[in-house]
Formats: structure tokens, C-alpha cells, sequence
């Protein structure tokens, strides 16, 4: 049985600003590096074979220290759009 996990990004540094980020290229926080690692932590218990990310820094940043916290390579997809 297959199984979607939908992760999003961590907080960045326009959302610890209250600020609308929409689709300007903004890095995560301190904040958001933390919640990323976690949730890097939790998903360790899912077999993970794919991981799709858009573009933006702070999604390809959640997703890298997301695998670097499963310690395995993963196939990532980048939406170009």
C-alpha cells in the first residue's frame, strides 16, 4: 500500500516576520532548521522513496535536512515552476 505524506516547509524568515511570503525566495528560520530536523526525526518511521520540493529555497532546504536526518539518499523531484 503506497501512503502520501504531505511535509511542509519550515517557518521562514518572512513568516517569523508576519509576513506573506507567497512565491518570493525567502531561507528559513532558526526556528524553521529546528522543525525541520524534527520533522526529519518523525518520519524516520516511514519507508520514504520520493520526495517532491518546488523550487524555493526554503522547501529545498526542509527537504535536505529532512533526508539528512533519515540518513539515506532519496530520488528528489524539483518542480521547476
Amino acid at each position: 500500500m503506497s501512503l502520501l505524506i504531505l511535509l511542509r516547509h519550515g517557518q521562514s524568515i518572512y513568516n517569523l516576520e508576519d509576513v506573506f511570503t507567497g512565491t518570493t525566495d525567502v531561507e528559513l528560520s532558526p526556528i524553521g532548521i529546528i522543525e525541520a530536523k524534527n520533522a526529519g526525526v518523525i518520519l524516520q518511521q516511514f519507508t520514504i522513496d520520493i520526495i517532491y520540493t518546488s523550487a524555493l529555497k526554503r522547501a529545498i532546504h526542509t527537504t535536505n535536512i529532512v533526508i539528512g536526518a533519515l540518513g539515506k539518499d532519496i530520488k528528489v523531484i524539483q518542480n521547476s515552476a
